[in-house]
């Protein structure tokens, strides 16, 4: 009898055991679950993150062709503006000259009516 009652012992202790085997793969059942449905989330937000990235090297590369325009247009004018005071100021020195030939001439001129008189 004492082997009936340790047999018993032992066939409730692999019952026992059995149970908890099933409960601990119950619960990692469960966890595969939530892992997959994390990771369905994740490639889901990963997906919308690679569009969104996207979208903003492609802003990013507009606003880029923008300023290059917008830099070679007010460099243009910058060279037209350049250009033009250069133009005046070159008008300007033609009549600096000429007055200042001017101004040489009448200062001989009154030289030589101070030197009449």
């Amino acid at each position: 009898m004492d082997e009936n009652k340790l047999l018993d012992a032992i066939k409730a202790m692999f019952e026992s055991q059995a149970a908890e085997l099933a409960a601990i793969k119950a619960t990692v059942n469960n966890q595969s679950a939530e892992l997959a449905s994390i990771k369905s989330m994740m490639d889901g937000q990963t997906a919308e993150l690679k569009q969104e990235i996207s979208r903003i090297d492609k802003k990013i590369d507009a606003l880029g062709d923008k300023m290059d325009k917008g830099f070679a247009a007010t460099r243009s004018e910058v060279v037209d503006a350049v250009e033009t005071v250069g133009h005046k100021v070159d008008a300007l020195k033609g009549k600096v000259t000429d007055v200042e030939t001017v101004t040489a001439r009448n200062a001989f001129e009154l030289q030589l009516i101070k030197g009449k008189a």
